[in-house]
């Protein structure tokens, strides 16, 4: 055999070789509901990434969650690939079996929603576990599987601590926002919004892009067009950012973020994302507009709803909040006006449908009211939180229909004539909303958090320099 054809013999033994070698690839795979405790009877949705590190690409992977037959009595999932990963089948019902290929830095998502039985308890175990194909080989086989654990009952508390934020805006002239996580109160993050923009920022903390995670949602304050951006609250990558009026409005929008229609069982399309509440501030119609967020991007021009809470003659702005006020499914909608009326506080159906009705304060009070909802005795639904815009910083606290009040206090010294603005979140982690307490104008940043239940004070502490006296939002 000559040289040339030697040399073509061993080149196609190299390259037949190599075509041959099995893979070896680092398959590491995650799974989270986002929740340490359910409630009987209610529904949640798996967050399932099946990721290849490398070093190669690999075909054929099995992805394999048999979902327990009991106490789910509904299971239906949606795969897809991302970064060049391909599955052999995107959506389907009860026990989950694809076929997955992998190239380096591929992933698979699934989105799995569960119904679980009512009057069944005790503690979730699911896992999920991706195998390659015979032949292939993974260097860590440690990562292969995921178990996610959820406790059934008649609490529902999220993962912790990492999954819950609460966030503080300032108000005035600084345009700035931190965030903190529930549980430690760990400052994470710090940041201005919108670039050159030095007014009031409105906020909002929820899990909008469905990750399991709290998300941030900001908002423009008197004087900027009516600009709302969504922050993923792991990265603080901009997942959203819109105009939720006619640029031309400028006096400025509150927001809020919610979970209308959380698991729409039997759909194909990413149905664990939520939504952004947008309220009209002064000098408008008392306008509100819910807008849809899927696959992280808002749809400004097609919202969800939109309607006025209040008279069109009212043009003093509305304030806006949201969350679980019957213990059902789905969140409801809260609002209160701003200065100019009774705090007519109201909560709808996320379409405009009026569910409940009243007055928080005495009649004669028209200085304007913030409005936040929270399960502050971790029972059936949630209560609503209304704070006084001006003078004492009254709160009081009411049933999820407003017909009993289940609280009255000062959230800071009785002789700061500022306001209180309002929010929740479960900062000591048992299974209980707390209240979020920020000075309005003419103090320091001061934040409170208390107890919702008991009123004790879990945490004080100043959002921004001490010098800077413009109040703050918080949410």
């Amino acid at each position: 055999m000559d040289r040339s054809r030697r040399a073509r013999a061993s080149l196609e033994l190299e390259h037949l070789e190599a075509r041959d070698t099995p893979a070896v690839a680092d398959i590491a795979v995650e799974k989270t509901d986002g929740l340490a405790a359910m409630r009987e009877g209610s529904s949640t949705t798996y967050t399932i990434r099946v990721t290849n590190n490398g070093p190669d690409a690999v075909s054929n992977v099995t992805i394999d969650d048999p979902f327990p037959l009991f106490p789910f009595n509904t299971k239906s999932w949606f795969a897809s690939g991302i970064s060049g990963a391909t599955v052999n089948q995107t959506t389907g019902t009860g026990p989950l079996t694809i076929l997955a290929n992998l190239p380096v830095g591929g992933v698979v998502q699934i989105s799995a929603s569960l119904f679980v039985f009512p009057r069944s308890g005790g503690t979730l175990v699911n896992t999920v576990t991706a195998t390659l194909a015979p032949g292939d080989t993974d260097p860590n086989p440690a990562n292969n599987s995921a178990t996610d654990r959820t406790d059934v009952g008649a609490t529902v508390i999220p993962d912790g601590p990492g999954g819950t934020l609460y966030a503080v805006g300032s108000d005035s002239a600084a345009g700035h926002v931190v965030a903190y996580l529930a549980g430690t109160g760990q400052l994470v993050h710090s940041f201005l919004p919108f670039a050159g923009y030095q007014g009031a920022v409105r906020v909002a903390t929820g899990d909008v892009t469905g990750d399991g995670f709290d998300d941030i949602v900001v908002g423009t304050g008197p004087g900027a067009p009516p600009h709302v951006k969504v922050f993923d609250g792991r990265s603080l990558r901009e997942v959203a950012s819109f105009m939720a009026f006619d640029p031309a409005f400028r006096g400025g929008v509150f927001v809020a973020a919610a979970r209308f229609n959380p698991s729409p069982l039997g759909t194909s399309a990413p149905h664990n994302e939520g939504q952004v509440v947008v309220g009209a501030d002064a000098g408008a119609l008392p306008h509100v507009r819910v807008f849809s967020v899927v696959s992280g991007r808002a749809f400004p021009n097609t919202p969800l709803s939109s309607f006025l809470a209040y008279d069109a003659s009212f043009r003093g702005g509305v304030r806006v909040a949201a969350g679980d006020l019957d213990g059902q499914l789905g969140d409801e909608l809260v609002t209160a006006p701003g200065v100019g009326v009774p705090a007519h506080v109201k909560a709808f159906h996320y379409s405009g449908a009026t569910v409940a009705s009243f007055y928080a304060f005495e009649q004669t009070f028209q200085g304007g009211a913030f409005v936040a909802v929270g399960n502050v005795d971790g029972t059936g639904g949630g209560e609503i939180i209304v704070g006084a815009n001006q003078g004492p910083p009254r709160v009081q606290i009411f049933d999820g229909t407003g017909s009993t009040e289940r609280a009255q206090f000062l959230a800071f010294d009785g002789g700061f004539p500022g306001g209180v603005r309002v929010g929740s979140v479960d900062r000591n982690r048992d299974g209980r909303a707390d209240l979020v307490l920020g000075a309005g104008p003419g103090a320091g940043p001061h934040v409170r958090v208390l107890s919702g239940d008991s009123l004790a004070a879990l945490d004080s502490f100043f959002a921004f320099g001490q010098a800077f006296n413009g109040g703050v939002f918080v949410g």
